[in-house]
């Protein structure tokens, strides 16, 4: 298995030859980093952070209030930020900040994923279980190349989608309890039922790793256990890790080859800091 990086309502995790290490406390987001730094959307005080492996973590200072802010994404010089709660994609390129793309602005399209692969970005517009959920594609300039609906979802929860990758010509998300496969060249789509709230989507050269958490209503998400299911090419549920008193699971990012995230090694070497859970 894979080295991994899990952000939850309640901590952030190094999961490591099947032992889990807790890496800072508090309800976390997205995961990324670049060549040097790791940034995670921490969620009290609705802020971005970074750390470079060395003392504090450091605050990227956004002249704007970061409300609810959901996955985030390093490429080629700059963070993007699936800015939910504003219904906005904002950039970050280590000066200065724009906002990319704005929808209905109150949180109602409640754009929750970014990925970058094939020239294009790829948007996930979750919708809480109004349907069609999206996910949008854009060209580098972040002009709308094509929009892909989802329909005839679950709608426990307000379903709605999160996580998009992309591999041979096929678009992966999650929605509640089963993965979406959808072939774009010829629409055809199947679904691969997993169980449980499903949210948090890595990919390695062998495995796939998925969180499952509790369905829970909005006030009971700290609480619980999570796991995150390791699959292998085909799909099939290989073992799972479980994560004590993680509330859900929000982000997973393989630290070495992952293939749904920005083509970066993780640049820290984690192992030297934490201290496993009991």
């Amino acid at each position: 298995m894979d080295d991994l990086l899990v952000a939850t309502v309640n901590g952030l995790f190094l999961v490591q030859d099947g032992l889990v290490w807790q890496l800072a406390e508090g309800d976390h987001y997205g995961l990324t980093w670049d060549r040097q730094r790791l940034y995670a959307a921490y969620r009290k005080g609705a802020r971005i952070r970074s750390w470079d492996g060395q003392g504090e973590w450091q605050i990227v200072e956004c002249p704007h209030r970061q409300n609810d802010v959901h996955q985030i994404l390093w490429w080629d010089g700059v963070l993007y930020v699936a800015h939910s709660g504003a219904d906005q994609i904002d950039a970050w390129d280590g000066a200065e900040w724009q906002t990319l793309w704005q929808g209905t602005g109150d949180g109602r399209e409640h754009v929750n994923s970014i990925w970058y692969g094939f020239d294009r970005f790829w948007v996930v517009e979750h919708r809480f279980g109004r349907e069609p959920a999206r996910v949008r594609m854009y060209d580098a300039g972040f002009g709308l190349v094509k929009t892909h609906e989802f329909y005839d979802l679950a709608h426990d929860h307000n379903c709605g989608l999160h996580n998009v990758y992309l591999e041979d010509g096929r678009l992966y998300t999650l929605s509640v309890d089963r993965m979406i496969i959808r072939d774009l060249i010829d629409g055809v789509e199947g679904t691969w039922k997993l169980g449980g709230y499903l949210r948090g989507l890595a990919r390695t050269e062998n495995h796939w790793y998925v969180g499952q958490s509790r369905i829970s209503e909005r006030d009971h998400r700290a609480k619980g256990d999570a796991e995150v299911l390791v699959l292998d090419g085909r799909f099939h549920v290989l073992t799972g890790i479980s994560i004590r008193d993680a509330g859900q699971i929000h982000d997973i990012r393989a630290l070495k080859g992952d293939r749904a995230h920005n083509g970066l090694d993780c640049p820290l070497e984690m192992e030297d800091f934490w201290t496993p859970r009991e």
